[in-house]
């Protein structure tokens, strides 16, 4: 109970602890700006200031803007009485920081800022360090500096237009405006020996646009700035900077990157675009107790080598011309830049589609040349089966007729005479002269049945062997016919299965009865040779061809019968007919390790 008793009295120690704590005190600042804060270069470094500030402090910060305007407002006695106005504006308010914003609001706070903001600190920016040594800064001042050259942008223009001999300068009459022409001035001094200088710095915007209208050829412009033209009339220098662009009939170079895009070429413009930033982070530095004469001058990075494209177009300057490292803003694409990928896709697609359109169409041309000779292999198959059956048929026919005319003949004979001699048996001359006709009938039929077997067989396949049994045929044939037969016969025996040899046997047979029946040849020449996994069987003579589509009398199978054997052992077959000089038929069959498996089996 006591522990919980001293715990409470400690919350409550701490808790009115809290509660007495003084209020975050609010900081002031007011910042003097030459110009109206709606000109566009002041509003960006104005913006950039006031969202530094507030993102950076850790406490409130109440922040006066004044604009002193000087374009627009700039009697002898305007200063005086916008002091006395100021004094009575901030009497009795005390002011942390005091910044101004370029040269002319530096100079008023380093006049009467010490009357009007005693011991308060300064902080500028957009001042070009060459103004700082004209002034004497006291040591509660410090800022952020500008480096404005005019110098790189006139080298560059006389680069991309080398035959350059006038340079018209183009700038305001306010005081700021002078102050940037006295700088460009003093940086084109080297120039003036060999290049003509003309400022037009005095005249009414409505003249000086029908002068820059009418310059002549090989000039160049430089525009500065345009806060006040030579009749006094105030102007936005960025619009300034479009009209001026437009009416003249020279390239108009610039200094600033914020006059890019409304009508000049480009240059190595500075930039204010950091200048708000920079300032601020001083502001929070000297509001956090770090005191302005230990904090150091800061000067970012300033100077872009900028160009409008259009400008180039328009100036017909390449963008090969421009120094390395330029960047080129504005660029108008061209219909291929704009839609090059969604165009490469199309393309690709297209290509794509009539890719595989060709390949469905090459396909469905295969397809449809497979499916013609497919059924012109049918339909040959179908009239060489015909032709076989045929055929077949016909050998039939011609081997019952041997049976019936020649055998049946012979043994109808045979039982005549068997039928005689029993009949007179008692009459030995007449049986004996009857057994002698049997004997010679049945000699007679022996010989016709080994006719007709060896057409069905050749019995010499199974005695002798291939090579044996077509040199026997080749000997028969020679002996038979006034056709003297020449042969090379490699000794293949043993390396084709029965069928196979009785394939070559059949081949060789049917083109020796196509040289007698047809050729008319007097010499003809066969050939069996083994060259690799292949068999060549040539059958040539030097007759006077023989018909491609001609069959054999007699029944043979002719060159569709030859054919179809050579195609059944997967070879093939060619007739080379040279009319007058003979033919040479020539079939070619492969020794695959099947047959050969077949034969050892």
């Amino acid at each position: 109970m006591l522990t919980a008793l001293r715990l409470l009295s400690l919350l409550a120690i701490l808790q009115t602890g809290a509660a007495i704590q003084p209020p975050v005190e609010t900081r002031h600042i007011v910042m003097f700006f030459d110009e109206r804060t709606d000109l566009p270069g002041l509003a960006i470094l104005n913006a950039d200031f006031l969202r530094a500030l507030r993102s950076g402090s850790p406490g409130p910060v109440e922040i006066y803007t004044e604009e002193m305007d000087l374009s627009r407002f700039k009697s002898d006695t305007y200063f005086a009485q916008l002091r006395d106005h100021l004094r009575a504006k901030y009497a009795g308010k005390k002011i942390d920081v005091a910044v101004a914003a370029m040269g002319p609001s530096l100079d008023f706070l380093l006049t009467d800022g010490k009357d009007l903001f005693p011991g308060t600190p300064i902080v500028f920016c957009g001042i070009d360090k060459r103004e700082l040594d004209k002034l004497k800064l006291p040591t509660y001042a410090t800022g952020v500096l500008v480096k404005r050259e005019f110098r790189p942008t006139l080298e560059l223009a006389l680069k991309l237009h080398p035959d350059t001999k006038r340079i018209v300068v183009v700038a305001g009459s306010s005081e700021f405006d002078n102050r940037l022409v006295d700088q460009a001035r003093t940086e084109f001094r080297s120039f003036e020996d060999h290049l003509e200088f003309t400022y037009l710095t005095t005249l009414p915007l409505p003249k000086l646009l029908i002068e820059l209208s009418m310059l002549p050829p090989q000039s160049i412009v430089l525009y500065t700035t345009m806060f006040q033209d030579g009749a006094g009339t105030p102007f936005v220098p960025h619009e300034a900077a479009a009209r001026i662009a437009a009416a003249s009939n020279a390239p108009v170079y610039g200094f600033l990157d914020q006059y890019l895009g409304r009508g000049i070429v480009g240059g190595h413009l500075y930039s204010v675009g950091t200048q708000g930033e920079e300032a601020a982070k001083l502001a929070l530095q000297i509001l956090a107790g770090t005191r302005p004469e230990d904090l150091h001058f800061v000067e970012p990075a300033s100077g872009t080598l900028m160009f409008d494209w259009r400008q180039l177009q328009r100036w017909g300057i390449r963008e090969d011309q421009l120094p390395p490292g330029s960047a080129v803003q504005f660029k108008v694409l061209g219909f291929w830049q704009l839609y090059r990928w969604w165009i490469i896709a199309v393309i690709a697609f297209v290509v794509t589609q009539s890719v595989l359109i060709a390949r469905l169409m090459v396909q469905q041309s295969r397809r449809n040349r497979a499916e013609a000779s497919r059924q012109r292999s049918e339909e040959s198959l179908q009239k060489l089966t015909g032709q076989l059956m045929y055929l077949q048929e016909a050998e039939r026919r011609r081997i019952a007729g041997e049976l019936h005319d020649g055998l049946g003949q012979d043994l109808a004979i045979i039982r005549n005479r068997a039928t005689i001699g029993l009949q007179h048996s008692d009459e030995r001359n007449l049986v004996a002269e009857q057994l002698k006709e049997i004997s010679e009938i049945a000699v007679s039929a022996i010989n016709e049945v080994r006719a007709i077997s060896h057409n069905l067989r050749p019995y010499e396949l199974d005695r002798f062997g291939l090579i044996q049994a077509i040199e026997t045929m080749i000997e028969r044939v020679s002996d038979s016919f006034s056709l003297r037969i020449t042969h090379n016969l490699d000794n293949i025996n043993g390396l084709l299965t029965t069928d196979s040899e009785t394939v070559i046997y059949r081949i060789v047979q049917e083109g020796l009865n196509n040289v007698i029946k047809h050729a008319g040849a007097t010499e003809a020449r066969v050939s069996l040779m083994r060259f690799g996994d292949e068999v060549a069987v040539t059958v040539e003579d030097n007759g006077s061809g023989i018909k491609r589509n001609g069959r054999a009398n007699g029944g043979g199978f002719g060159l569709a019968g030859i054919q179809e054997r050579a195609r059944m052992l997967g070879g093939s077959c060619t007739v080379d007919f040279r009319p007058g000089q003979g033919t040479v038929l020539m079939v070619r069959l492969v020794v695959s390790d099947e047959v050969r498996a077949v034969k050892s089996r």
